[in-house]
């Protein structure tokens, strides 16, 4: 029987994934999911400790704090993140997990790419800057962890990045665009008032659903056996104002 542990239990992935039939005839596995209420991921004995209580073979780790865009605390948004993973990466090593799936953040990536479309070879490439850079940081450095533990401990770390997320159990601070988006709409119908959105409209973006990002997860958790990191997202292109 594989265990795996998936953080971030709560969240708008994980709560996707946990909301999946979880059962693989291919797999023998039984996911187990955690949230804050019963780890502190930012608590590094707690983390052990509950890591070592399950003794997982892989781990999923999904949590994170994602700053919202009208609410951004670029110190937190940075030094928390970094504690979080570094936490969960040490936790899964000293519990015995071989593997692990990290979600990374379109947010790595150079605010000036030096090319498009956007792949994996580009994860560290340019500076980061703008309100979301501590979080893109955090981002890089667990990539870059993963890395780490696969040459010193022979792991099978890797890391996954979604383009941009929507989903049932999203909010509209998380700083993703659609929720965000919809949080508008609402709140100018309960208050019966014009929706002003800032920008153009003409910027591209790409959507990937969260239950459709849960169903990835689950196949590459069970399947995937490289430690190259994948980017998460479709081929649609589509402007804000559509």
């Amino acid at each position: 029987m594989t265990k795996i542990l998936v953080t971030g239990a709560n969240g708008c992935v994980g709560s996707a994934l946990d909301d999946l039939d979880l059962y693989d005839p291919n797999n023998d596995s039984i996911f187990k999911f955690i949230d804050r209420s019963s780890c502190n991921l930012l608590n590094r004995e707690h983390t052990i400790n509950l890591f070592k209580s399950i003794a997982p073979d892989s781990v999923i780790h999904l949590a994170g704090l994602v700053p919202g865009f009208y609410n951004i605390n670029k110190v937190s948004s940075f030094s928390d993140n970094i504690k979080i993973n570094e936490n969960v990466f040490e936790a899964s090593h000293l519990a015995g997990a071989q593997r692990g799936l990290f979600c990374l953040s379109i947010n790595m990536f150079a605010d000036n790419p030096s090319r498009f479309p956007l792949d994996e070879s580009m994860i560290f490439e340019g500076t980061l800057g703008g309100p979301f850079a501590g979080y893109g940081h955090s981002k890089r450095a667990m990539a870059f962890q993963c890395d780490n533990y696969n040459q010193q401990y022979s792991r099978q770390f890797f890391g996954i990045v979604p383009c941009n997320i929507f989903g049932p159990t999203d909010n509209p601070n998380s700083g993703r665009l659609i929720p965000s988006l919809i949080g508008k709409f609402k709140q100018a119908i309960k208050d019966n008032t014009d929706v002003v959105l800032n920008g153009s409209g003409k910027p591209l973006r790409q959507f990937i659903y969260a239950p459709d990002l849960a169903q990835i997860i689950k196949h590459l958790i069970l399947n995937y056996t490289d430690t190259k990191p994948i980017i998460c997202s479709g081929d649609v292109e589509i402007s804000i104002a559509d």
